[in-house]
Order: structure tokens, then sequence, then C-alpha cells
């Protein structure tokens, strides 16, 4: 089976709606094809390398919309080594956070 436009285009809305929500991208990109009745789609040699795409779009757009924070980031960090602390609650604080946390 191949991937058909529209199915495509509804997988991509749903991952576009549900990505800063706290839901796995991969849970939903197996688990959706399966209530429609599009389960045969994730046997399709096609699934794959548009669900990589997807990942792939969704962190260029990502760090598209974040840059200046994610430019912030290696700043603070470096700031906070200089000063020899961090206090909770300032940007230091987050931004070790960011590094620590994944």
């Amino acid at each position: 089976m191949t991937l058909t436009w529209l199915q495509i285009l509804v997988r991509a809305l749903i991952r576009g709606v549900t990505e800063l929500f706290p839901i796995s991208s991969l849970g939903h990109t197996v688990i959706l094809p399966g209530l429609p009745g599009w389960i045969a789609l994730v046997q399709s040699p096609q699934f794959l390398p548009v669900s990589v795409a997807f990942h792939l779009g969704t962190s260029i757009a990502l760090g598209v919309d974040f840059w200046r924070n994610w430019r912030q980031v290696p700043r603070t960090l470096i700031r906070s080594i200089q000063r020899g602390q961090v206090e909770q609650g300032d940007a230091f604080w987050v931004s070790w956070l960011v590094i620590i946390a994944p």
C-alpha cells in the first residue's frame, strides 16, 4: 500500500498540533493509522521515510522558531561559569536545566 496525500496530510496535521504537548511522537505515528483503518500504512515502504521526514521537519521548525533561545543557552552557561555561581530561578539556572534535563 502506498501513502496517499490525504494520509500524509492528516498525519502531518496531527503531528504539528500535538508536537508541543506531552504526547509521544512515535506513539501517534504508529497508533493513529489504526484508528481510521489505515493500519496497512505501517507496513508501507514509505512509512519510515515519511516518519523520519516528519521528525526532521519538526526539529527544523523548532530550531527556527526558538533560535534566539538556543543561542542564549551557551552564552548564559559561559557567563555562569565565569561568575562561579548559579542561583535558582535566574537565566543561568534555566540554561543549566536545559543541558542537564535530557
